[in-house]
């Protein structure tokens, strides 16, 4: 009997402790990378699905924001993740 009471008031005090470690949102890899600066190294163009950035010495595939075409060696800035490919606008 006094193991299940003890039981019972354990859980009933480290509820509230487990509840707020929680509901706290853990940034995985790729969310750390939206905001940063990236380097075009082969020409961005949606419109032939082509295009490729560098971003901290990974080699990734890239298409732009709003469909305009970005020549190499531009710096751009990271503005989503979509599967494998960064979305990415111009920096300005």
């Amino acid at each position: 009997m006094v193991f299940v009471v003890s039981s019972i008031i354990l859980l009933l005090l480290t509820r509230p402790v487990v509840k707020k470690l929680q509901n706290k949102p853990v940034a995985t890899n790729y969310e750390l990378d939206v905001g940063k600066t990236a380097i075009v190294i082969e020409p961005i163009d949606n419109s032939v699905n082509k295009g490729r950035v560098t971003l901290e010495g990974t080699d990734w595939a890239a298409r732009t924001e709003d469909g305009s075409k970005i020549s190499e060696g531009t710096p751009v800035k990271v503005v989503r993740i979509d599967g494998a490919k960064l979305i990415v606008s111009e920096e300005k």
